[in-house]
């Protein structure tokens, strides 16, 4: 039989009987065919097939006959109908039967390929119109493979009816992050030639903005359309203008539309692309007639978009990435099923495996298989074990329309040294020896802890950026990549108690990372470093392959059988790095330093690997390695004293002995030594290690024999400090760890941060509230446990001075000038305080050479914040003195430096929490020397705790307590007595008291108050004026003057009250009281019998005799030259330094008792002396006087009444 024979298309059939006869001969010579030959078939693709008329999955002669059947005898139509349309002429006739007999049995082209190119030129897959929710109606075109809209998307609805938002504000358009649609330039008439401009959010809405069976193109779509054009794979993949003539052979002909050249165009494909322009970044129309640019549904590594566009002026195709909000064109491509082919090997294993897809899809088998008729989508195949085989890695795959993809999985025989582990969510996972350690060969996906608490799930953005608690997610939300690459972990899941790994297994630390790079091949050196160390190292863990890694996957050997795989990684914001198949970061068990943790990265371009710390936030994957006890070794030096130890460890593990000794079988965890007394030596501090899986440590305890200066000390709690004689001191070697006060009272442990922020009262803390830390570090204290009257320090020793810090300082070698200063000071005085060795400071540990056996460790510090910051880098001591009254002077060593530094703590107020040293007490003493000798002046003298002594002329009083010492000088007549002094007395300090009596000219005299103070008094011209402040509490009729001490009660009064400076009664006898305006103008009268408080114009009569011009007495503000200073009294002894111009020629005595404010606060006492006048200057005013430490002129100005200031009486 002829091709001729068999085509009846130019046949002429008159009639339904000659048909039906012409027919029925035809049949009866394809069943004696068939009879000879058996039934001739030919498979294609899992599809609606082109001549497939009876929808059998093939094409055969039963087609021919079912479409002359459909023709000829009303037998059923075609299904679907267009699969019966073979021959391409638009109609289902005879011609199409024998087009498939020519097909398939005398090799004709095949269905749909009229010119006999290998593509066929209609499909039933592909029909010519479509129509979209709004009843739009689309032209369509068959190009290659795929079925193409002929013009851009016009559509204001989804699939499912909800509407696009419509947004034709450019404000309203910037700001969108949900779908929106706009027209060219918000003008509607560009609609039906153009479309409409979508953003991407639009485009990417699960409820679909194509037509129904019709979708968004992928970028892969694209490079099919664009190699059918003619361009090859490395142009499709490439970036910006690709290729030669493709654009030309999709734009429309011509410059009806395009602007012109309207390069290359030549519409050859007939997809008709038109110039619709595009909307830009900030919501600006651009180049219509110029530019069409089309999304994909393609999300790109940099998490941008994929597009395609093309240009009046080239013929090639754009491919670039931009932003959501951008309005580009759409053009749909439809549907199609294909085809899954599962292909294990070898194949005698018969490999069991399973596959799911979207929408619920499910399958499983053995061996191999191939599935048909499947939906676009992502499709996740999981191979299973196979006992004595290990087992290919599972996969993920965005299966694309018209297209058959293959799994392809190769099982390896299993040496020895594989096995599997369980989590506690029944996830099993290959694992492998390599060198000594056991690995998992897989990411881990648990979801639980071991102890069945489940694990935050955080997808969202917003949540993750703000965790300081374990969490997961899956790499950009999908659930369908963790079969393959697992789950993505922050570090606080890492680091929880409860354990994110299977039991008997445990996140691996930086240790046991290098562990495994050194068994590679890398060096320790490298293994130590940072970056991308080493060479192969990387390649020999990678997986083979670019199936999940990227092309080139440099170096990849996966000879370790490590198989690291590309999970990629979150940020520390929330977002996801869209780099896939780039990048496999592993998480470290250990911390780097503060919210920061190491961890180990592979690349596809490098062999290497690299190690860094980054923040904890980050979601990186996690590789497990099975449990390795750990050892101690303990060594005691020297064997012959053989030292006593003993250690605690983790879940109340206890262990001592004598000398030396080995711990085994240890767990993971902290353990802390501490050594013995052994009399007649000094023991070393206590050590605290972490033991990590597998680790060996070992610990040396260093003894020196003990010189005659050494002791110990016992605090409140029983704790046992060894001692060292320094020069003149005694201080504790170790750092402070009680936790009550001398007295017995508890000192509160404040573990909450914002708790220990607003402390105003004493408390301490375990440096990260951890109290593994104690042993060794000791405890960290705020500066009011320090100043706590109920003593920190053990009976008989207390926290050191700054004097006596610098005592230290100046016999370790520092010159007086350098411990006055501030910030770092000296040369290697701190060397000399620090322990040696880097067991407890960080590496260099400058300097260090515990030579007087001060053994400073590196406790680090708590903020006034609450934060804890510097273990093992710095130690900050307290002093007892503070600078200010927010602030506590203390001394800081650094590893880093030699030096000492002394700080004000000027960034950290007296509620940060830092170590203790105490030192041992030294009596104070204090020599009183008046002068002349020769007048034997009587004196008087009060302190701490109701001391008093009194006497006449020199004297040495000794073994004084610490505190506030006042000495009153009394009366000689004939001489003005010296203002009265007042010292605070530290531990070990030798105070002079000198008392410098003037012989009184005839202009001096004395006055009595109400209550009995005796006050000398002075002529200055022709006034007599009091020389000390006011202290009467009595007006002079007997009536008390309240003494009103609290703030806010001081601020509302309109009555006569006094306060002592800070409400203490010790500032008295050198300053007197303080006193409100409404005092001073009691009818009462404040003053002695026959004196009363000055005028404003007695002051000027004042500060006129002393020089100053009438016409300056009268002005406000700071007036005269030298006035002030011939008022004040000289030295430094009660005025702070530089007290300007003081020479108190005047013999006035001025002393800078301070003011209270309006609202009752104090400032100011040893710079400011203000005194009211009796002078009204308004309702709420009043004139006063002030004397200031930097300035020799005197102030004039009007201040509020309820201001307490001193008082100075002229006599009447």
């Amino acid at each position: 039989m002829g091709r001729t024979l068999l085509n009846l298309q130019s046949n002429f059939y008159p009639g339904r009987r000659d048909i039906i006869m012409r027919i029925n001969f035809h049949l009866l010579a394809l069943a004696t065919i068939i009879v000879f030959i058996g039934l001739s078939t030919k498979n294609l693709p899992a599809q609606d097939i082109c001549g497939d008329a009876n929808n059998d999955a093939s094409v055969n002669v039963s087609d021919a006959v079912w479409i002359v059947n459909y023709v000829f005898i009303g037998g059923p139509e075609p299904d679907p109908f267009l699969s019966g349309e073979v021959n391409c002429d638009g109609s289902v006739n005879i011609s199409d039967a024998v087009w498939i007999i020519n097909y398939v049995f005398i090799e004709g082209n095949d269905p749909c390929d009229v010119n006999g190119d290998g593509f066929p030129d209609c499909d039933p897959n592909c029909p010519s119109t479509i129509t979209d929710y709004d009843g739009n109606v689309y032209q369509t075109v068959l190009i290659g493979d795929q079925c193409w809209m002929m013009e851009n998307l016009k559509v204001t609805h989804y699939r499912n009816g909800d509407p696009v938002s419509h947004a034709p504000d450019s404000a309203t358009w910037q700001d969108l992050t949900s779908g929106a649609y706009c027209n060219f330039d918000n003008n509607e008439d560009h609609v039906e030639t153009y479309g409409r401009l979508y953003n991407w959010y639009a485009v990417d809405d699960s409820r679909k903005l194509a037509p129904e069976g019709w979708h968004v193109p992928t970028d892969g779509e694209w490079k099919q359309l664009e190699m059918y054009l003619g361009m090859d794979q490395a142009q499709a993949d490439s970036w910006d203008w690709r290729g030669t003539d493709e654009g030309g052979k999709l734009k429309e002909a011509g410059t009806d539309h395009w602007a012109s050249p309207n390069e290359g165009a030549t519409n050859s494909s007939g997809f008709t692309a038109l110039p619709a322009g595009y909307r830009g970044e900030f919501s600006q129309f651009h180049d219509i007639y110029n530019v069409i640019a089309f999304w994909c549904s393609t999300v790109d590594f940099s998490g941008e978009i994929i597009i395609r566009a093309l240009a009046y002026s080239y013929s090639q195709i754009q491919r670039e990435d931009v932003f959501e909000i951008f309005g580009l064109s759409v053009r749909c491509v439809k549907d199609s099923p294909g085809r899954i082919a599962v292909n294990p090997s070898p194949d005698f294993i018969n490999a069991p495996w399973s596959l799911s897809g979207p929408n619920g899809y499910t399958a499983s088998g053995n061996g191999d298989d191939t599935l048909s008729n499947l939906e676009a989508g992502e499709y996740i195949l999981t191979w299973e074990p196979v006992f004595g085989w290990l087992r290919p890695c599972g996969s993920t795959r965005n299966f694309v329309p018209n297209h058959t993809m293959i799994f392809a999985g190769t099982y390896s025989e299993a040496p020895d040294s594989t096995g599997t582990v369980s989590d506690f969510d029944g996830n099993v996972y290959q694992t492998i020896k390599i060198g000594d350690q056991w690995w998992m060969a897989e990411n881990l996906k648990a979801t639980h802890y071991r102890n069945g608490d489940p694990i935050s799930h955080i997808p969202d953005s917003a949540t993750w950026v703000n965790l300081s608690t374990g969490a997961y997610c899956n790499y950009d939300n999908n659930e369908e990549n963790v079969p393959v690459f697992g789950r993505l972990y922050n570090w606080f899941a890492v680091d929880d108690s409860r354990s994110i790994a299977p039991e008997g297994w445990h996140v691996p630390t930086d240790a046991e990372w290098k562990q495994l790079e050194m068994f590679l091949g890398m060096p320790q050196a490298e293994a130590d470093g940072l970056d991308w160390r080493g060479t192969n190292e990387g390649g020999k863990l990678k997986d083979t392959g670019t199936v999940y890694w990227d092309n080139p996957n440099s170096g990849a050997t996966n000879e370790s059988g490590f198989t690291a795989l590309p999970g990629v990684y979150r940020h520390d914001n929330g977002s996801f790095l869209h780099a896939w198949g780039w990048y496999a970061a592993f998480w470290s068990s250990t911390i780097a330093g503060d919210y920061s943790a190491w961890y180990r990265q592979l690349y596809y371009q490098y062999a290497q690997v690299r190690r860094n710390s980054i923040h904890c936030r980050y979601g990186y994957s996690i590789r497990c390695i099975q449990n390795t006890p750990g050892t101690i070794f303990i060594n005691s030096i020297p064997d012959s004293i053989n030292a006593p130890w003993s250690i605690t460890g983790p879940d109340g593990y206890t262990s001592s002995g004598n000398g030396d000794d080995t711990l085994t079988n240890l767990e993971i965890g902290d353990y802390t030594i501490s050594w013995g007394i052994v009399p007649d030596w000094i023991r070393p501090a206590n050590l605290r290690y972490t033991i990590t899986w597998g680790e060996t440590i070992n610990i040396d305890g260093n003894y020196m024999e003990a010189p005659d200066s050494t002791g110990t000390v016992s605090d409140y709690d029983g704790n046992v400090y060894q001692t060292i004689k320094i020069g003149d001191q005694w201080w504790m070697c170790e750092n402070l760890k009680v936790t009550h006060y001398h007295n017995g009272d508890s000192i509160p442990n404040v573990t909450d941060d914002i708790d220990w922020e607003n402390l105003t009262t004493g408390a301490y803390c375990s440096y990260n509230n951890d109290t593994d830390h104690v042993p060794v570090y000791g405890r960290l204290y705020n500066w009011h446990a320090v100043n706590d009257g109920r003593n920190v320090a053990p009976d008989g020793w207390h926290v050191p001075t700054d004097a006596e810090w610098k005592q230290l300082e100046m016999f370790l070698g520092m010159s007086q000038e350098s411990t006055d200063s501030s910030g770092w000071r000296g040369t290697d005085e701190g060397g000399k305080l620090k322990q040696i060795g880097t067991t407890h400071w960080l590496d260099p540990n400058t300097g260090a050479t515990n030579e007087f056996a001060f053994t400073a460790l590196p406790g680090g510090y708590r903020l006034d914040t609450g934060e804890y910051t510097f273990l093992h880098e710095m130690a900050r001591f307290w002093s007892f003195s503070e600078c200010d009254i927010d602030h506590g002077l203390f001394r800081f060593l650094h590893c880093g430096m030699s030096q000492i530094g002394r700080g004000c703590a000027l960034m950290y107020t007296k509620e940060a929490g830092l170590s203790i040293r105490c030192i041992k007490d030294t009596p104070g003493t204090i020599f009183i020397n008046s002068i002349p000798d020769s007048i034997n002046a009587p004196w008087s003298i009060s302190g701490p705790d109701g001391y008093t002594s009194s006497g006449n002329g020199d004297d040495t009083l000794t073994n004084l307590e610490i505190g506030d010492y006042t000495i009153t000088w009394g009366i000689v007549p004939d001489w003005i007595k010296p203002a009265n002094l007042r010292y605070t007395i530290s531990w070990g300090d030798t105070a002079n008291f000198d008392g410098n009596y003037m012989e009184a000219p005839d202009s001096t005299g004395t006055v009595t108050d109400y209550d009995g103070n005796v006050y000398q008094t002075i002529k200055i011209g022709d006034q007599w004026w009091m020389c000390e402040n006011l202290k009467v509490t009595h007006y002079r009729n007997g009536d008390s003057i309240p003494n009103v001490t609290d703030g806010g009660t001081w601020s509302g009064l309109s009555t006569g009250a006094y306060c002592d400076y800070n409400n203490d009664p010790a500032n008295v006898a050198i300053y007197g009281r303080l006193y409100n305006w409404y005092a001073v103008n009691d009818s009462r009268n404040i003053s002695p019998e026959g004196w009363h408080v000055p005028s404003d114009a007695e002051l000027k009569q004042l500060e006129m005799y002393l020089g100053m011009s009438q016409a300056e007495a009268d002005a406000i503000g700071w007036r005269g030259t030298d006035e002030g200073g011939k008022l004040k009294q000289t030295g430094t002894t009660h005025w702070q330094s530089p007290n300007t111009g003081a020479t108190n020629e005047s013999g006035f005595t001025a002393l800078p008792g301070g003011y209270s404010s309006i609202d009752g606060a104090f400032n100011g006492l040893g710079i400011y002396a203000h005194y009211w006048s009796s002078t009204e200057g308004g309702s709420d005013y009043a004139w006063y006087r002030g004397l200031d430490y930097d300035y020799s002129q005197t102030h004039r100005y009007g201040n509020y009444k309820r201001n307490g200031f001193s008082v100075r009486c002229v006599k009447d």
